[in-house]
């Protein structure tokens, strides 16, 4: 009787460990979260077809065509066609695809 007492104890004790180390996961991952200089509404900060401009660097692509001009102004604005989890998905006038983190992008309207 004491044996299937301490079996169940056990298999309790089990049931919890896996339960408080799933707990400790998703608060580490709440305070990486807050942590970080981007908040997670900042990635619906855009939405589908909004113009915007690109903060950070814009390299010419290796596959570009040699026989167009490359105009370093038309790189760094686009268009938004899709947001899918932490990537803003964009066109630039340019006519690339390309993606950027929400914070690497501004409102084309926005005068800063």
């Amino acid at each position: 009787m004491d044996g299937d007492r301490i079996d169940k104890l056990i298999s309790q004790v089990h049931r919890l460990t896996i339960q408080v180390q799933g707990l400790e996961r998703a608060i580490r991952r709440t305070e990486d979260l807050s942590a970080s200089s981007t908040t997670h509404t900042d990635f619906f900060a855009f939405d589908t077809g909004d113009r915007v401009r690109i903060l950070n660097l814009v390299k010419k692509p290796a596959r570009w065509d040699n026989n167009k001009v490359w105009h370093k102004d038309e790189a760094k604005y686009a268009t938004v066609v899709r947001i899918q989890g932490v990537r803003v998905y964009i066109v630039t006038d340019n006519g690339i695809l390309t993606w950027r983190s929400a914070h690497n992008l501004q409102d084309a309207n926005r005068n800063e």
